[in-house]
């Protein structure tokens, strides 16, 4: 799923990681708005598809 906000920190303790500012509020902000849409889209798809066929399904991108 990648870094959250709290993982800021650490990240600019590392010499690996060169981020601005601009960087850091996507870092904080793609997660909680990943889940807003995933959220959304979720009971649509449990509608059609069922739960069974939607987890198989969102597994792919999981493994990803």
């Amino acid at each position: 799923m990648g870094y959250t906000s709290p993982a800021l920190p650490s990240m600019k303790e590392d010499a690996h990681f060169s981020i601005t500012e601009d960087d850091e509020s996507w870092i904080g902000s793609v997660m909680p708005a990943s889940a807003l849409i995933g959220s959304l889209l979720a009971g649509p798809l449990l509608d059609t598809f069922g739960r069974r066929r939607t987890f198989m399904f969102l597994a792919i991108p999981f493994m990803i």
